[in-house]
């Protein structure tokens, strides 16, 4: 089977775990569980969106918007995430 493969939610929750990132840090707050995960694809799918944003299936097209209409606008939501901490 081709094509890309997304981490798995699990995937993440362990990486940030192992990351060094105290418990209280904004990515933990922001992270999905697997249960929600599943719950936005099935609402994503029952709507036949191919964009799914972490906060429903309307939720990525509006950050797409905002990324290509006001990119400053969108790089400081990016930014309120906190400084990264891997490249």
């Amino acid at each position: 089977m081709s094509g890309s493969r997304m981490p798995a939610p699990t995937d993440l929750l362990i990486r940030l775990r192992q990351s060094g990132l105290p418990p209280d840090h904004i990515a933990f707050k922001r992270a999905l569980s697997p249960e929600s995960v599943a719950e936005l694809l099935v609402r994503g799918i029952e709507a036949e969106k191919f964009l799914i944003g972490s906060q429903g299936p309307a939720d990525a097209a509006v950050e797409l918007a905002l990324k290509t209409t006001d990119y400053e606008a969108w790089l400081g939501k990016m930014g309120a995430l906190g400084p990264r901490t891997s490249y």
